[in-house]
């Protein structure tokens, strides 16, 4: 069992992508990378909850499911608030700014989260890498997190960009919401490690991923790639 699924069955259940669907439900992947290879993937829901993810030209088992996101906030004690007016594309979002810390007595790696709650804002179930694979609450549209310990930094944010962008999936336009995500992970004796995150975000899709486009480098080495949804089936 993978330390980060053991971590998910210890904690109080969150949202998950997968919520709300039944088993049965299936999607179709293409993933292109930028040197020009392309993976196609079924990736099925068991009644068990469990995933079956086969390449979906030999049939093949290529690889386990989603990692599952943990509390965002879990670890830290709320520091500090304060409020503030976000735009995202034309529409003014008002925020409650909540800044979480080490709880008393951590003596571990430094930590320090800052979050947007947006009124009236519900996003689908989503999940997003900040220091780990976290689930994100419905009302986020921001997010910054800065962890240090020694001569090691990662830094790592969510940005929401468009709360009713169009993507069109096997034929049909859905609405879907785009979010950003970038990490940088630096030592003093390494070049730093940039991964980047593009999520179209769509409520009607099982696991609510339309469409990520994702790129990891340090300095020259490395690489991008796209994911896109080309069929599925939705079971409620």
């Amino acid at each position: 069992m993978s330390a980060a699924l053991l971590l998910f069955l210890q904690e109080p259940a969150v949202p998950q992508p997968w919520d709300g669907f039944a088993p049965g439900s299936w999607v179709v992947t293409v993933q292109t990378h930028e040197r020009g290879k392309q993976y196609i993937q079924k990736q099925l829901l068991n009644p068990d909850r469990s995933f079956s993810i086969t390449d979906a030209t030999s049939g093949k088992v290529a690889g386990g499911g989603p990692t599952p996101g943990s509390n965002l906030t879990a670890g830290l004690a709320k520091a500090a608030e304060r409020t503030e007016t976000l735009t995202v594309r034309d529409r003014k979002l008002e925020c409650a700014v909540v800044v979480y810390a080490n709880e008393l007595g951590d003596a571990g790696r430094r930590k320090k989260l800052t979050v947007w709650y947006a009124k009236g804002v519900c996003i689908p179930n989503r999940v997003a890498s900040l220091g780990a694979w976290v689930s994100v609450p419905a009302d986020v549209v921001r997010a910054e997190r800065v962890e240090t310990s020694g001569v090691w930094t990662v830094t790592s944010s969510l940005e929401v960009i468009d709360l009713e962008a169009r993507l069109d999936v096997h034929g049909k336009t859905f609405s879907c919401v785009v979010q950003d995500t970038r990490s940088i992970s630096e030592t003093t004796d390494q070049l730093p490690v940039v991964r980047k995150r593009r999520h179209w975000i769509c409520d009607a899709i099982p696991g609510r991923i339309a469409r990520r486009e994702e790129e990891c480098r340090q300095g020259n080495v490395g690489g991008g790639w796209v994911v896109e949804v080309t069929d599925f089936q939705a079971i409620r």
